[in-house]
């Protein structure tokens, strides 16, 4: 089960990391701080930095 969760838990990563593929940090700057911080902040950041970009 353990497996699993961390599994998922890259995946996640991974996804966000997708989305900031087009960001100045990209995918791979998404991707470890999201293991560092979790996907869920760091996709909150997207969230914000993209709202930021529409202004």
């Amino acid at each position: 089960m353990p497996i699993v969760g961390i599994l998922l838990y890259v995946s996640l990563c991974a996804f966000v990391g997708y989305l900031g593929r087009e960001r100045a940090v990209g995918f791979a700057g998404y991707f470890v701080l999201s293991l560092l911080l979790t996907p869920l902040v760091m996709a909150l950041v997207l969230l914000v930095g993209a709202q930021r970009n529409l202004s």
